[in-house]
């Protein structure tokens, strides 16, 4: 066996003990007294309740089951009552009619998740629950794809230069992890990466994973399939000293498909894994009324946490994709090697807040699950940069929220459009040279 072979096997073995060692809370089974509440309904009193009984929901459910990348099947994106899903926030107790209805229905912090047994009864009863209880405290859980690409184009791995992706030093990061890396006892700062996965047969990683999750087939590796998730997390780690963690929280099968439930229960680990940054390359059409998500983003950031999301790569209005458009959360636009705003796909818009090196991008892949190179063009690309950006300001302000972190982020941007926040770059393209050398 060739010493590589040796390596990667060994890579394996030691996430295999790290993640056996660190199962998560989450899914070990709690009592839960619900001698207050309605018998037909699970009453989860925490974080760790409400993610075992979401596993079990989506495990019982002959709904609908997210294809992975062995099935060859496919998903009707405009299908949406597929997963007999609805997510529902009443500000009361839940009428009878809709829990009956329900062949499971879980409570958890003033929402109602319920399981419907058939696309029929789950139209039926999203159009009652919209009347009842107003279309604002209604989400339907329907199916998404990761943001995908524009352009990719994958290599066999081989010895990489100082740093594979040619933003790093284009944003001035190079400068502020070599600053940092002479620093010690550096607070430890965690990036979730909602996403399909990262590779365990990458070497790159070791000692930089924390609290991983499987929140698709729940199995103790999220080991990337697609390729997509660890190109993300290659470029937080490849900007950052050893000190910030990324934290896989597979949300999206190796073809790159979820549901807003799946990213819900990944929101919810992330904050209970005390995750300081959450990226997101991932973005849906906002063709329905997703108000009630906002609120959810709302709470998880008043409570600390700094969240990223790709704009998308639609060449549209983000307005018309989420949870981009939320004014909760930090949403990046993508930029060429020569500092302009990559309108060819790059969406646009009021809720631009900063845009990141995102053409040409290369990363850690995956192929059909085996470590490759490869060079991606999207805002799926420009966000992890934004994220290992906020991880590196967390690592000088341990105690920076959101705010302080976008104002950071604000004050070292370089307009590259108009004066000014504008539609196509927000606040521009962020420079960390000044801030380095204030170090």
């Amino acid at each position: 066996m060739n010493k590589r072979f040796i390596k990667q096997i060994t890579a394996i073995l030691l996430s295999v003990m790290l993640i056996i060692s660190c199962i998560p809370l989450a899914f070990a089974a709690k009592p839960i007294d619900v001698s207050e509440q309605d018998p037909d309904v699970y009453l989860a009193k925490n974080a760790e309740t409400f993610l075992k009984a979401a596993q079990k929901m989506l495990e019982q459910s002959r709904m609908f089951v997210l294809p992975d990348e062995n099935s060859g099947e496919d998903v009707d994106l405009n299908d949406l009552y597929q997963t007999g899903r609805i997510m529902v926030r009443p500000g009361a107790t839940l009428a009878k009619g809709f829990i009956e209805a329900a062949a499971d229905v879980i409570y958890f912090n003033g929402w109602y998740f319920l399981q419907y047994g058939t696309e029929k009864a789950t139209k039926i009863a999203y159009e009652a629950l919209k009347e009842a209880y107003g279309a604002s405290n209604v989400i339907l859980d329907t199916v998404f794809q990761v943001q995908l690409p524009k352009a990719v184009e994958v290599k066999k791995l081989k010895d990489t230069p100082e740093y594979m992706s040619w933003g790093i030093k284009n944003m001035g990061m190079d400068k502020v992890q070599q600053k940092l890396e002479r620093k010690k006892n550096k607070p430890q700062v965690k990036v979730a990466i909602l996403d399909t996965g990262i590779s365990y047969l990458e070497t790159a990683f070791n000692g930089r994973i924390v609290n991983a999750a499987d929140l698709i087939a729940f199995t103790p590796i999220p080991h990337d399939f697609n390729g997509h998730g660890t190109h993300c997390a290659s470029t937080i780690v490849d900007a950052t000293p050893s000190n910030v963690k990324v934290m896989p929280v597979k949300t999206m099968t190796g073809l790159g498909f979820g549901t807003i439930f799946n990213n819900l229960m990944g929101l919810v680990y992330a904050q209970l894994m005390d995750a300081d940054i959450v990226n997101m390359s991932l973005a849906g059409l906002d063709e329905l009324e997703l108000k009630p998500y906002d609120q959810l983003l709302k709470s998880m950031v008043d409570n600390g946490m700094t969240i990223v999301v790709a704009a998308g790569n639609e060449g549209t209005n983000v307005k018309k994709s989420y949870p981009s458009s939320s004014e909760y959360v930090i949403t990046v636009g993508a930029i060429g090697k020569n500092n302009r705003v990559d309108k060819e796909y790059s969406n646009f818009g009021s809720a631009i807040d900063f845009v990141a090196p995102g053409t040409g991008v290369k990363g850690l892949s995956t192929e059909l699950g085996i470590p490759a190179i490869a060079t991606m063009t999207g805002t799926s690309m420009a966000a992890p940069h934004v994220s290992a950006a906020c991880a590196l300001i967390k690592t000088v302000h341990p105690n920076y929220n959101q705010k302080q972190i976008y104002n950071v982020l604000k004050a070292n941007a370089v307009d590259i459009e108009a004066k000014g926040k504008d539609k196509y770059a927000g606040w521009g393209r962020i420079d960390l040279t000044n801030f380095a050398k204030q170090l």
